[in-house]
């Protein structure tokens, strides 16, 4: 949602200058916030909800998805769940939200994680497509949009998390305290712009 509410120019309507900076996986997001490198990031609820129950100045300002968006794609030849037995499937750090994600699907397919499916954490989306084009794993999970080029590409998509009916606190734009309470009104300006990106998003998809 920041690349639509960027592209769309709702941060600019509301007075606020945005550069969006990948990293990869929630834990890095926690800490590149606390040590104020970043205002704002996106991650998943759960892992902001430990983060602030682990002691950190860290808060959810709102959610923008009620699942998880990851599709888990595997090379050709892996055409069903149990073909993964044996085989590595890549996150991008243990903990992370497609950590929780692989795990959930491996369970839900009667594998067990680690001992039937190893789980190797090697970074962020870029990362592990690349990774998977290698052959050196047999599958990972990603989230749009390169769930569309993994499509176009031919790796088969065994699941949408999404579709196993796995309900999550989702992707989630998430502050400091301290940084509310210093800068409220930007963060008052950044939510109305994301609401509006949301409604643009959903009524013009």
């Amino acid at each position: 949602m920041l690349w639509v509410t960027q592209d769309a120019g709702f941060f600019k309507k509301n007075d606020i200058d945005v550069t969006i900076i990948f990293v990869a996986g929630g834990p890095v997001v926690v800490k590149a916030m606390l040590a104020g490198d970043v205002p704002f990031g996106v991650m998943s609820g759960p892992g902001a909800v430990a983060a602030n129950l682990d002691g950190a100045d860290i808060t959810v300002l709102m959610s923008f998805v009620t699942t998880m968006e990851h599709g888990i794609f595997a090379l050709p030849g892996i055409s069903k769940p149990s073909d993964l037995k044996g085989k590595k499937i890549a996150v991008s750090r243990y903990d992370s939200s497609d950590d929780f994600g692989g795990r959930f699907a491996l369970q839900k397919w009667g594998l067990e994680p680690v001992r039937d499916v190893a789980i190797l954490q090697l970074g962020g989306q870029p990362s592990r497509y690349s990774v998977l084009q290698a052959k050196a794993v047999d599958a990972t999970l990603l989230q749009p949009p390169m769930t569309v080029a993994a499509r176009k590409a031919g790796y088969f998509e065994l699941a949408s998390l999404g579709d196993l009916g796995l309900d999550y606190f989702g992707t989630s734009l998430i502050t400091t305290r301290s940084y509310i309470r210093r800068h409220e009104d930007v963060v008052r300006r950044f939510v109305k712009a994301m609401i509006e990106g949301i409604h643009f998003y959903k009524t013009n998809k």
